[in-house]
C-alpha cells in the first residue's frame, strides 16, 4: 500500500506556506527550510531524519527519528524537523531571524535549542 503525499510543504520559521505547482506563496518569509509533510510522514531535505505518524484510536501521536522516546503533537513533530533543517543549512546566514525562528522550534518542543544541536551532532558527527 503506497502512502500519497497530500501537500509538499515548504516551512517558514514556524509559520507553514503549503506549496503549489512548485511557486511558494508570495508572502515575505524569514526563513524558509524544506519539510516534506504528509498524512503519515515528515522528512527533512537536509539530513535522514524523520517523523513518522503512530497508528492509534485517538489522538495522532508522532515519533521523530532524533528524539527518541518522546511522543509528540503534530505540530511539534513539524518544529522538530524544522529544527533539523535550521540547524543543518549551512547556506543560511546565522542572524537574530534565525537564532528566533530555532528557539521558537525548542520552546515548541520543551527543549533548550543547545541540547537539540548536542543530539543531532552526535547523530551527525562531521556535519
Amino acid at each position: 500500500m503506497a502512502l500519497r503525499m497530500k501537500s509538499n510543504r515548504l516551512v517558514s520559521g514556524l509559520n507553514r506556506a503549503i506549496r503549489t505547482n512548485g511557486l511558494a506563496d508570495a508572502r515575505p518569509k524569514r526563513t524558509l527550510v524544506r519539510v516534506y509533510v504528509c498524512d503519515w510522514s515528515i522528512t527533512s531535505g537536509a539530513v535522514g531524519e524523520f517523523a513518522e505518524r503512530l497508528p492509534d484510536d485517538g489522538e495522532a501521536r508522532w515519533r521523530v527519528s532524533w528524539l527518541p522516546g518522546r511522543l509528540l503533537t503534530r505540530d511539534q513533530a513539524i518544529a522538530a524537523m524544522e529544527m533539523v533543517e535550521l540547524l543543518y543549512d549551512t547556506t543560511r546566514p546565522t542572524d537574530e531571524d534565525l537564532r528566533a525562528a530555532i528557539a521558537a522550534a525548542a520552546e515548541l518542543l520543551g527543549i533548550r535549542p543547545i541540547d537539540a544541536a548536542a543530539t543531532l551532532s552526535e547523530r551527525h558527527p562531521g556535519r
